[in-house]
C-alpha cells in the first residue's frame, strides 16, 4: 500500500502511467474490435507504395510512415493499428516535457493528462493519417521555439526541422511556426534574437528539409492547394466573411470543452494543502505569454484569412495547433492547487479518457447487432478484398489493371 500511495504522489510516474496506459488502450481495442483499418489509413498504404515527395491531395509523411511500418513488418496488418495512438502519446511527452520547464511537475502533469479533455487528441486517437501525424511535430516545434527564446541554438535547428516535417505532415500545420517566429518580431525582448545565429539557423534548416517537398509541390502541379481551396465551385455568400470565422473559431472552443471542465474542478476546490513545493526555473510570465501566443496566433490568423478570402475552413485544419490550452490555462491561473481539486480533476480525466475508450470499443463490438450499421472497419478487409479481387479477374480475364479510382 506504501508503493501504491507513493506512486500517486509523483507526477513522474502517474504521467508514465496514464500515458502508457492509454497508448496501449487504444492500440489493443482498435487491433482486437476492427477487421481492418479506417479508409484514410488503407488509403495512406497504397498511397504509400508510391514513395513519392507530395500526392495529389496532401502532403507525404503518413504514407511513407506507414509505407515504412510495412515493409518492416513482412505487410503484417496489426503493427498499424500502433502507429494512430502513438502520435497522441508522442504529443503528450513533448507537452509534458515543455510544461516541466515553465511550471513545474504536478503542473506538468495536468497539462498532458488535459489533452485527453480535446476531441483532437482522444476521439480521433484511433485514426492514423494527415491530422494525426502532425500532432507531436507540432507540439515539439513550439515547444523547441522556446527554448530558443532562452538562447539554444540547437533548439532553433530543432524548430526549423520540426516545423518542416509538421508541414510533410498536414500543410495547415504551417500556421504554428509562423505563430512562434511571429512572437519573436513583436516581443522586445524576443527581437534581440535577431542578432544572433539562431533563428537564421532555424530558417536554414526548415528551408532545407522543405525543399524536397517543394519539388514535389510542382511536379505535382500544387494541386494539394487545389483541392483544398478550391473544393467548393460555388460561390460563397457575402455574410461567410462573418459566419466562416466565427464558426471556426467556435468550433475549436467546443472541441476543447473537456479541458474547460477539467481546469474549472481543478481550481474551483480550495488549494490547502497545496500539492506544489516546487517553483518552475523561468519566469512564468514570459512564458504564460509565449504559449498563449502559440495557441492563439493561429487560430487568429485563420479567422482573418477565412474573413478576408471568405472562405470555408473545416475546424481540423486547426487540430495541430491546441497542445498547449490547458498549460495556458495553468500557467495564467497561479491559484494553488490541493489535493481535493487534483482528485475531483482526476476523476473527470478518468471518466473522460477511458469513457471514450470504452464508448469506441462498443460502437465496434455491441452497435453493429444492435442497429445493423455496421462501421466501415468492422468489415472483414481479407475477404473483402479477396472477393472483389477475384470479381476483378473474372470480369477482365486477368489483365492488367489501368487505372484504380478509391
Amino acid at each position: 500500500m506504501t508503493r501504491f500511495r507513493r506512486l500517486f504522489r509523483s507526477p513522474t510516474a502517474l504521467f508514465w502511467l496514464t500515458t502508457l496506459a492509454m497508448y496501449l488502450g487504444w492500440s489493443l481495442v482498435t487491433a482486437l474490435c476492427s477487421g481492418n483499418l479506417p479508409y484514410d489509413h488503407i488509403e495512406m498504404l497504397i498511397w504509400g507504395k508510391g514513395w513519392q515527395l507530395s500526392y495529389w491531395k496532401h502532403p507525404p509523411l503518413p504514407a511513407w510512415v506507414c509505407e515504412a511500418v510495412s515493409v518492416a513488418t513482412n505487410r503484417a496488418i496489426w503493427p498499424q493499428f500502433f502507429l494512430g495512438p502513438a502520435t497522441t502519446a508522442t504529443a503528450a511527452w513533448v507537452v509534458w516535457r515543455a510544461a516541466r520547464d515553465v511550471a513545474g511537475p504536478w503542473r506538468a502533469l495536468i497539462a498532458a493528462l488535459s489533452l485527453q479533455g480535446c476531441v483532437y487528441y482522444n476521439l480521433e486517437c484511433d485514426l492514423f493519417n494527415h491530422n494525426t501525424i502532425q500532432l507531436p511535430f507540432v507540439a515539439a516545434l513550439i515547444w523547441a521555439g522556446w527554448r530558443g527564446l532562452r538562447g539554444s541554438n540547437l533548439a532553433w535547428i530543432c524548430f526549423g526541422a520540426c516545423s518542416a516535417l509538421a508541414i510533410y505532415g498536414k500543410h495547415s500545420a504551417g500556421f504554428a511556426p509562423v505563430g512562434v517566429l511571429a512572437f519573436t518580431l513583436v516581443n522586445k525582448d524576443a527581437r534581440r534574437l535577431w542578432r544572433t545565429a539562431g533563428p537564421y539557423l532555424g530558417l536554414l534548416t526548415g528551408t532545407i528539409v522543405m525543399i524536397p517537398h517543394l519539388i514535389g509541390l510542382w511536379q505535382v502541379d500544387f494541386t494539394p492547394f487545389h483541392s483544398a481551396f478550391l473544393y467548393d465551385t460555388e460561390p460563397s455568400p457575402w455574410w461567410g466573411r462573418i459566419t466562416y470565422p466565427a464558426e471556426f473559431v467556435a468550433a475549436q472552443f467546443v472541441m476543447m470543452f473537456g479541458v474547460w471542465i477539467m481546469m474549472f474542478l481543478l481550481f474551483a476546490i480550495p488549494g490547502q494543502p497545496t500539492i506544489e513545493h516546487e517553483s518552475p526555473a523561468v519566469e512564468t510570465r514570459k512564458a504564460a505569454l509565449y504559449f498563449f501566443w502559440c495557441t492563439a496566433f493561429p487560430l487568429a490568423l485563420a479567422a482573418v484569412l477565412s474573413c478576408v478570402l471568405n472562405l470555408y475552413m473545416h475546424r481540423f485544419w486547426a487540430m495541430g495547433w491546441l497542445p498547449y490550452t490547458g498549460l495556458v490555462v495553468l500557467l495564467f491561473v497561479r491559484r494553488p492547487i490541493g489535493w481535493s481539486g487534483l482528485r475531483t480533476m482526476w476523476i473527470a480525466w478518468c471518466v473522460l479518457a477511458f469513457g471514450i475508450l470504452g464508448f469506441v470499443a462498443l460502437r465496434f463490438t455491441v452497435r453493429p447487432h444492435l442497429t445493423g450499421n455496421v462501421p466501415n472497419v468492422c468489415f472483414n478487409g481479407d475477404e473483402l478484398a479477396e472477393h472483389v479481387g477475384g470479381r476483378w479477374k473474372e470480369a477482365t480475364a486477368g489483365a492488367p489493371i489501368g487505372i484504380v479510382i478509391g
